[in-house]
């Protein structure tokens, strides 16, 4: 019997095989985690987004008393004012560029700005006191969830409750 070296056609084509398999499953994973990576992206915006909206907020409390920001923020309404504001012109002024911030970073953004409390009254030498109530900031877009889904989005929501 003589000694055999090297290996045979099928063992060649078993290792083939198991080679592309395990490629594809390396495929599959890659194309997932960048759409997780995306879909981080996107909740890290909506994230700044609200937080944006809070410092607006709590730089502006007569106009948060007042109910100028209650909304639904949209990209291009109303239209800038032209400054110095009062500050129901600055609610105005916030509100056109965060909703502009929306629409610039995420997907069919709506951004909801809901704020109840007490009126606040500016005292003369003291200033402004801080807003009393509570402000919720809701902010939605779509996110695609699944990698095989082209057209399916699916609806995703940021909402923070914050006294400014």
């Amino acid at each position: 019997m003589k000694y055999q070296r090297g290996f045979t056609l099928v063992e060649i084509l078993v290792a083939v095989l198991v080679f592309s398999i395990g490629l594809i499953g390396v495929a599959a994973m890659l194309g997932m985690t960048i759409k997780n990576h995306h879909n981080t992206h996107l909740r890290t915006h909506a994230s700044l987004i609200a937080s944006a909206v809070n410092e607006r907020l709590r730089a502006n409390p007569l106009a948060v008393s007042a109910g100028a920001y209650n909304a639904t923020l949209q990209a291009g309404v109303p239209s800038l004012p032209n400054c110095p504001c009062d500050p129901a012109a600055t609610a105005l002024r916030d509100r056109r560029q965060l909703g502009d911030l929306a629409e610039q970073w995420l997907p069919d953004a709506q951004t909801t700005i809901t704020c109840a409390g007490g009126a606040l009254v500016a005292l003369p030498g003291v200033g402004v006191p801080p807003f009393q109530g509570r402000c919720e900031v809701r902010v939605q877009w779509n996110e695609q969830r699944d990698i095989d889904a082209v057209e399916s989005a699916t609806p995703q929501a940021f909402t923070w409750v914050i006294q400014p």
